[in-house]
């Protein structure tokens, strides 16, 4: 059986970061071949065609504009795409600051990803900073880090 993998991430040509690693993870699920489909729940700054991509030698892609950075209703538009879409597994490619450059809207869009566990989707998280390497304070994260 293939996989119809949905993949959250930023997307080009989204100014969000991890967008070029987005584009590159997305191109590379592609060649995988177990995979018979991958829809990226990408930011609305995002451009895909039209068209599904597909060629013979790989899965077809398709963009799903999801979410917008800096907004509170990342949560709910996210778990929405995802129940319309209903894919096998979902891929979060993300950081701290992917979906906002504030505390509360990252937060509660980060917890998206273990919500969509809860509802029965298996999801893998990439996370790509590493808490005990992050300078807290220097990030934006906390106010007072000790």
């Amino acid at each position: 059986m293939k996989l119809r993998i949905g993949l959250v991430t930023a997307y080009p040509p989204s100014r969000a970061s991890l967008n070029e690693y987005g584009f590159h993870l997305a191109e590379a699920l592609r060649e995988e071949p177990g995979v018979a489909e991958v829809i990226v729940f990408a930011d609305d700054d995002a451009t895909f065609d039209d068209e599904p991509r597909a060629d013979s030698l790989r899965a077809p892609l398709r963009g799903v504009r999801a979410w917008s950075f800096d907004s509170l209703k990342n949560p709910t538009r996210l778990l929405g795409a995802i129940r319309r879409e209903r894919p096998d597994v979902v891929l979060w490619n993300t950081h701290f600051r992917s979906f906002a450059g504030g505390a509360v809207a990252s937060a509660a869009s980060l917890l998206a990803a273990p919500a969509t566990r809860a509802l029965g989707i298996p999801s893998i998280l990439i996370l790509h900073n590493i808490v005990e390497a992050v300078d807290l304070t220097g990030s934006g994260l906390v106010a007072n880090a000790a």
